[in-house]
């Protein structure tokens, strides 16, 4: 059975449900830092633009934008869907998130061992 679709084009919500937001559960530094890396981890920009819009709804739109030293509409405009902040623009957004970008190497990927004579010859 299809989705009945709202004017906006999103699926009508059935009653006495609500909407789910990510941002009513990003109470603290750890669990945002959680949620920014697995976005990142994605190699998604949509998706990191998108985990960067619900810490900045969690903490406060207007507050993240003092603290970065943008305007709401500058701020808005960067976490818009479809957006491609610059790099600048984002190590701005997660400093004034109280967050910063770390690199890591990904890990190494385990090598199959050899078969070895012995191993060889029992098979």
């Amino acid at each position: 059975m299809a989705k009945k679709m709202g004017k906006t084009g999103t699926a009508t919500i059935p009653a006495g449900y609500t909407k789910f937001d990510v941002a009513e559960y990003l109470d603290s530094p750890a669990v945002i830092a959680e949620y920014l890396s697995i976005a990142a981890a994605e190699n998604d920009t949509g998706a990191l633009v998108q985990a960067l819009g619900s810490v900045a709804r969690a903490q406060g739109m207007a507050e993240i934008a003092r603290k970065a030293n943008v305007s709401r509409e500058s701020l808005y405009k960067s976490i818009a869907p479809g957006a491609t902040p610059r790099i600048d623009t984002v190590q701005k957004l997660m400093g004034a998130m109280g967050m910063h970008m770390t690199i890591v190497p990904d890990a190494p990927q385990k090598k199959p061992k050899k078969a070895t004579k012995r191993a060889v010859q029992r098979a």
